[in-house]
């Protein structure tokens, strides 16, 4: 088959058909996730994400497997998506924005760690994670102390969500609504 994963990029046309020519795909290493297609024929046991992430660099993930499988990533500029990044129905409900950074700095964290250490091994992911906490904890003491509570909870989850992936610990942290 042609391609293992085609992913969809803004472009110029809104709600208009696009020309689209097979000739116009542009190999890349990897693609940002917010949408795309995958050729599930090049997957035998249809297992495509590792279940172990939330959120966050599943696509990498997946992008890196198949870049180390030889397999082929196409991207185009013609195709069209306007991902809004953090607008889902949550984000923007007063009440519910504060879980909802907790929620994306512990996971962004743990996720990070966890996808360099499955790639690169524990050692350099720890050596990479180390140098990250110390300014994270330190960050969270100096907002805890200026009462700044957004970026106080902002640099705790993320020294949380690190901690926990160096600790090995899995990806349990959830809020419920």
């Amino acid at each position: 088959m042609f391609t293992n994963l085609l992913v969809f990029f803004p472009a110029k046309k809104k709600n208009k058909e696009i020309d689209f020519n097979i000739q116009e795909l542009t190999p890349v290493e990897w693609v940002v996730g917010c949408s795309f297609l995958i050729n599930l024929k090049n997957f035998e046991n249809k297992e495509i994400f590792d279940e172990n992430f939330f959120l966050f660099f599943e696509e990498f993930d997946l992008c890196r497997r198949l870049n180390n499988n030889n397999k082929l990533i196409f991207s185009s500029s013609k195709l069209i998506v306007n991902h809004l990044g953090f607008k889902g129905s949550f984000a923007f409900d007063k009440k519910h924005m504060l879980e909802a950074i907790k929620l994306r700095n512990w996971h962004y964290l743990w996720s990070q760690f966890y996808f360099n250490k499955k790639h690169d091994g524990y050692f350099l992911a720890y050596w990479k994670g180390f140098f990250k906490i110390i300014p994270f904890f330190l960050k969270f003491i100096y907002f805890a102390f200026v009462n700044n509570d957004l970026e106080k909870n902002k640099y705790k989850y993320r020294f949380l969500g690190l901690l926990n992936s160096m600790l090995l610990k899995k990806s349990k942290f959830r809020i419920d609504f």
